[in-house]
């Protein structure tokens, strides 16, 4: 019997495994947080035109860029 913990992530690493690139989860956390490029720009200390750029997958996050979205959750 699974518990309910359980199921809760189950669902968060099945929710995340349909998103393949980098580029698709910042975008995805992002919207699912209610948060415009500039509000996530804001609180990483990413531009808003970087987090743009990973979003459409022009550029790829550097690991510090990684590190800093990781900090906030992403």
């Amino acid at each position: 019997m699974e518990t309910f913990e359980f199921k809760i992530k189950k669902n968060i690493l099945n929710e995340i495994s349909t998103l393949t690139t980098i580029s698709e989860r910042i975008k995805y956390y992002r919207i699912k947080n209610g948060m415009y490029q500039e509000h996530l720009s804001k609180i990483s200390g990413v531009s808003r035109d970087v987090i743009s750029k990973f979003e459409t997958n022009e550029l790829n996050p550097t690991i510090l860029s990684v590190i800093k979205l990781a900090k906030i959750g992403f």
